[in-house]
């Protein structure tokens, strides 16, 4: 093996499983890594994978390429890491990932802040839902909703995340109805993000006679169509609470949906730049408290309060 990145194309598509989703953790086209891997196993002379309507398989050559591949990239990972602790200078790349919904509507202002604070950091900021390998180093922190972080990983618990039930003005008024005087024999529409289950327990128990009326895929659009008015959807209160045109509807209850957290590779505390952003950060993201952990200002629970 005389190109190191073959082993990169080779472990990509082992762990992906298919051409497609190797290519997307890449960031390279499809024919790209198709055609690597296709020079790959002619260059050593051993079919590496099983090509299946569901997807690449590893043969037994290509399943013990890959263990010893492992390796070496865990061994190549420590080493950049390695290289980047040493690195206590506060400007250069520094790489950040959140998910979609929380860079969109929350993060920016702050990430604005800390850029003018900082202005020789140059910040790439990943928003995805996908949890980027900080091991892998594919970002350097990461803020992510998490119960308990891995042991490889550290940084600090920000606050709890709450989740309630929202209804629109849209969806009260055209139903003439109230958050206040609204029950579950009211509710006949309701909108699911793509990683609930089919009919989840919080409807089956409140909503027993509501029905699926759209199902999407991420917070905003789940979001954006609760406002529409399509249907009544339970979402982070740190996303809903800020429009006035959202209320929390039955049961008047939040639910604990994980803790956020700012993490980083235990390999990288001591390095300038990301010690700078986690303590900017997490003291600018601390102000936002009582937003995710949907505390009302008062004991009005059916009656929303805008973002203070």
């Amino acid at each position: 093996m005389k190109d190191w990145d073959d082993l990169r194309f080779f472990l990509a598509v082992a762990q992906a499983g298919s051409i497609t989703a190797a290519a997307q953790m890449l960031g390279v086209n499809h024919s790209t890594v198709s055609r690597r891997i296709a020079a790959f196993e002619e260059r050593v002379a051993v079919r590496l994978f099983d090509r299946l309507p569901s997807g690449y398989r590893l043969t037994a050559a290509g399943a013990a390429m890959f263990e010893e591949g492992a390796r070496i990239e865990n061994a190549i990972d420590g080493l950049n890491r390695g290289i980047a602790a040493r690195d206590d200078r506060l400007s250069g790349e520094l790489r950040v990932s959140a998910p979609v919904a929380f860079s969109s509507m929350i993060l920016m202002p702050h990430l604005d802040a800390f850029m003018h604070a900082y202005p020789d950091i140059e910040v790439h900021l990943h928003a995805s839902d996908e949890m980027a390998s900080l091991n892998r180093r594919e970002a350097d922190v990461a803020i992510r909703s998490t119960g308990r972080p891995p042991e490889t990983l550290i940084g600090r618990r920000l606050f709890g995340q709450a989740v309630a039930v929202y209804a629109s003005s849209r969806y009260l008024r055209d139903r003439k109805l109230s958050a206040e005087t609204l029950s579950a024999m009211d509710i006949h529409d309701y909108i699911l993000d793509m990683d609930d289950e089919q009919r989840p327990q919080w409807i089956r128990e409140h909503y027993p006679k509501s029905r699926l009326r759209c199902r999407v895929d991420g917070k905003l659009p789940l979001l954006a169509a609760v406002q529409q008015g399509m249907g009544i959807g339970r979402l982070p209160c740190a996303l809903a609470d800020g429009d006035p045109q959202l209320h929390r509807v039955f049961p008047f209850t939040t639910w604990k949906a994980g803790d956020v957290w700012i993490l980083t590779h235990r390999d990288l505390r001591n390095s300038g730049k990301i010690k700078a952003f986690m303590t900017f950060i997490a003291n600018a993201l601390r102000q936002e408290r009582d937003l995710f952990e949907g505390t009302r200002p008062d004991d009005e629970p059916q009656q929303l309060r805008g973002r203070r």
